[in-house]
């Protein structure tokens, strides 16, 4: 969404949030769609909702995330990638075209 600056109604996430250690998903809504269910009553819940050893495990990562800087390696890995998938379509005449972003190909 960053890359094309899309501002979604609803953004949901998993595994990166907790890097994995534990399970967690996140669904988050813009202010319009939260407003609305502050007067109209939605019924959900989920199996580990709101669980404390979950919730505690997204600040640490993201701590993380920042320590070891790995938006940067995302994108060194992306670059590196895109590089690679280059020189082997020169080389393979059934690899018609290489497209992707981020560390899905760099570009």
């Amino acid at each position: 969404m960053n890359l094309w600056g899309v501002k979604p109604d609803m953004l949901t996430t998993a595994k990166g949030a907790s890097a994995s250690y534990v399970p967690i998903g996140i669904t988050a809504v813009s202010k319009r769609i939260a407003d609305y269910f502050e007067d109209e009553f939605f019924a959900h819940g989920h199996t580990f909702e709101a669980h404390p050893v979950s919730l505690a495990a997204i600040p640490a990562v993201i701590e993380e995330y920042r320590r070891l800087d790995l938006l940067s390696h995302v994108r060194a890995m992306g670059e590196y990638l895109s590089k690679r998938l280059e020189e082997l379509k020169e080389r393979h005449k059934s690899i018609g075209d290489v497209r992707g972003r981020r560390v899905v190909l760099g570009h």
